[in-house]
């Protein structure tokens, strides 16, 4: 539970009951969730043109902006999901782009 204090600051109130003027540590890795997300999205839309390749690179922007928004804090999941999104996302990014080169000498042949 929280109330604002006259100075706008929130009070924050422990399972106790205790009252603590520190402002709640806001959990940042939605970001590095989003990122895994899209890397797992785009690992499964990757043979499709465009959509792979689009999913690919918000996963990886997504992915670095939850790195390094965690890395800040050193927080254990969001730096792993964080990661984990810009592994998978790069992935998926290499083979659109292979799908797309390979696919190339079909569409003029």
């Amino acid at each position: 539970m929280t109330e604002e204090r006259d100075d706008g600051q929130p009070t924050v109130y422990d399972d106790t009951g205790t009252a603590s003027s520190q402002t709640p540590e806001r959990d940042r890795s939605g970001m590095a969730i989003t990122g895994l997300i899209l890397g797992i999205a785009s690992i499964m839309l990757a043979l499709i043109p465009i959509i792979g390749l689009i999913s690919g690179i918000l996963g990886i922007i997504f992915g670095s902006l939850g790195l390094r928004s965690t890395r800040r804090k050193s927080a254990g999941w969001g730096l792993g999901l964080g990661i984990a999104g810009v592994v998978l996302s790069f992935i998926a990014f290499v083979i659109e782009i292979a799908s797309i080169v390979a696919g190339l000498p079909s569409i003029h042949g």
